[in-house]
């Protein structure tokens, strides 16, 4: 399933990391970045403009964090660095998400399922 950038912006980093794999973060502007993570295939680099709806990958196998969960995408929205609800957001791609699942809901991230 293809994960498609809930905003315009420009790719702050593309990273790995242990917890949410494959990780893309893109700042929208106002002080707010968008993270994207448990992704492969990703189609964009650090400094690339993006647009509301461009592919940035795919969603992949969860790591071993998330097994439980099954596939998934970790979405989170901070600002200013600070983690802030990411409903705001949701609200922008809400044609590209089937089911919402708060699962460990923690006001930090949500996971996203096909």
């Amino acid at each position: 399933m293809d994960v498609k950038a809930s905003a315009d912006g420009i790719v702050e980093s593309v990273e790995t990391s242990e917890e949410t794999g494959r990780t893309v973060s893109i700042s929208i502007g106002d002080g707010f970045t968008v993270i994207y993570g448990q992704l492969k295939d990703v189609s964009v680099s650090k400094g690339d403009t993006v647009s509301e709806g461009q592919v940035l990958g795919k969603i992949a196998e969860p790591t071993k964090y998330y097994k439980e969960e099954g596939t998934n995408l970790y979405f989170q929205v901070k600002e200013n660095k600070t983690t802030v609800n990411p409903m705001f957001c949701l609200n922008k791609c809400a044609e590209y998400i089937k089911t919402i699942r708060l699962s460990s809901w923690q006001g930090t991230s949500l996971f996203v399922l096909p």
